[in-house]
């Protein structure tokens, strides 16, 4: 299901771990909202997790967190704010006690 996401969406005829659409609301030019679709695709999670030596439920809390930072406004279109994401991602990892999931 999620490779159909995939492509109506991105127009990438491909699975992936997870998606995230965030949509910004504006009211009275003075308050916004944020909403959020996010998809994950627990079998691509596995395989993913499974091939990389990591345990299945740190990759997941790992996406869980990379999707709320896309919520807050992050990306990681650029280098540097693929650092910045980065970086960020492994502060809030390690409070958890799980590893960075960029060194494997």
């Amino acid at each position: 299901n999620i490779k159909k996401i995939n492509k109506a969406y991105r127009k990438k005829n491909k699975s992936t771990d997870v998606l995230t659409f965030v949509k910004l609301q504006t009211y009275h030019k003075t308050h916004n909202e944020v909403y959020c679709d996010i998809f994950f695709s627990a079998e691509t999670i596995k395989k993913d997790a499974k091939r990389n030596l990591i345990n299945f439920y740190d990759h997941i809390t790992h996406l869980i967190v990379h999707c709320f930072l896309h919520v807050k406004g992050y990306d990681h279109k650029k280098k540097s704010d693929f650092l910045k994401m980065k970086i960020l991602e492994e502060k809030i990892l390690m409070k958890l006690n799980i590893k960075s999931p960029y060194i494997i």
